[in-house]
């Protein structure tokens, strides 16, 4: 996993976010949190590799 500042951004910010905190099960909410990033990120790959660069 190539991991760049973007991507620290982004689970910084969502561990961050109130709605994320769960004082009950912290752990199930990390790991929620961290299937949506995935789950982003493979959306922006899908995107990236749909469009044709022609130089």
């Amino acid at each position: 996993m190539k991991v760049t500042f973007n991507s620290i951004e982004k689970i910084y910010n969502l561990l961050t976010t109130e709605e994320c905190i769960d004082k009950k099960d912290p752990k199930k909410r990390l790991e929620q949190n961290f299937d949506q990033l995935n789950t982003n990120d493979e959306k922006i790959h899908k995107q990236y590799l749909s469009t044709k660069y022609t130089p």
